[in-house]
């Protein structure tokens, strides 16, 4: 799954030869395989201004890049583009480099900053392991420094250089995507395509890991999405099962106590008679066990269930009862 996310970033500076302002940004950009670096540079004072011997520094120490095979891509102020600039690549301790230098030797006066917003360069990095995070810190702050052609840039270890961090997930932010959870008639739906695994009330429940799943009995439904990075939850997303409409106009159902550790009795009441099925599903839909079925009179019913005895384990069930063409449903809880 490829996921894009661009973030602008905008600092000012002032060029102390020139006594005017700028703005200076860069944009980031990640997909599965590489990190996308932009440098931009536009005007921000009155008048145009030439841009003099400049020295753009940006430390992206990460273990998840790879800057020894980083590319740069040509921008306006490159060297390729205008022969009185030069230089962009990377420094010592993986400090990405891009220079923009007058040529005070030759004829060239340098390229003159305008309001429009120009490109300074690119540097294209693969990404080695999209689990880590990168904080690229600007030299100085963001300030671009102003030098001379004997001008030396000063130490961008020293501590004052590294304020301001620009974290950023090198998964382009899949790790903090949060699943969701919609109904479309009585189905719950994954925002997640993939990787899914529901659960009902804390407890996973076994084969369900498709994006749509049907609940048959009532609790806190959520979905676990497993992304390269890491596993997050929904939020819990509650159902009521209330049954069919007859259950309320003389039939009744309930199951004392629940939860329940050994024995429950299961209580139901017939208004009329008819083929009656008193079954247990796991929490997927499984069939389990029959516990009755049978055509019976109107009246009143109980069933003693101990799962134990019927070989089955502790856990969350849905006991369903039919009679005739309506369905109850009541989640069983046995515990140890």
């Amino acid at each position: 799954m490829r996921k894009v996310i661009t973030f602008a970033l905008l600092f000012i500076g002032i060029i102390s030869l020139a006594q005017s302002s700028y703005k200076l940004e860069m944009d980031r950009t990640v997909n599965d395989s590489y990190l996308l670096l932009d440098l931009y540079i536009q005007n921000s004072s009155d008048k145009p201004f030439i841009l003099g011997g400049s020295n753009f520094l940006v430390d992206l120490k990460s273990s998840g890049l790879d800057l020894k095979n980083a590319q740069f891509i040509p921008g306006e102020f490159d060297k390729s583009n205008h022969p009185a600039y030069a230089e962009m690549g990377t420094g010592s301790n993986n400090i990405l480099v891009m220079n923009v230098r007058a040529d005070v030797k030759s004829s060239a006066n340098g390229k003159t900053v305008t309001s429009q917003k120009s490109r300074i360069g690119s540097v294209k990095i693969p990404i080695t392991d999209p689990c880590q995070t990168v904080s690229p810190v600007w030299f100085k702050d963001g300030a671009i420094q102003s030098y001379s052609k004997d001008a030396k840039a000063e130490d961008i270890t020293k501590g004052a250089n590294y304020q301001n961090p620009l974290p950023l997930d090198l998964d382009g932010g899949v790790s903090k995507t949060i699943p969701s959870i919609t109904y479309n008639k009585g189905t719950l739906v994954s925002s997640s395509q993939t990787d899914n695994q529901w659960y009902l009330d804390d407890v996973a429940i076994p084969g369900a890991i498709k994006p749509e799943f049907v609940p048959k009995v009532e609790g806190k439904y959520s979905v676990l999405v497993t992304y390269p990075c890491s596993n997050n939850f929904s939020a819990p997303a509650p159902v009521v099962i209330t049954g069919l409409r007859e259950f309320n106009l003389g039939y009744s159902f309930n199951v004392q106590p629940n939860p329940f550790i050994g024995d429950c009795k299961i209580k139901y009441s017939l208004l009329n008679g008819g083929s009656t099925k008193l079954q247990v599903y796991d929490v997927s839909g499984t069939h389990v066990l029959d516990l009755e079925s049978g055509t019976k009179p109107q009246g009143d019913y109980e069933y003693v269930f101990n799962p134990a005895q019927n070989k089955i384990s502790a856990g969350t069930y849905i006991l369903k009862l039919t009679v005739n063409d309506m369905v109850g449903t009541i989640k069983l809880v046995s515990l140890k």
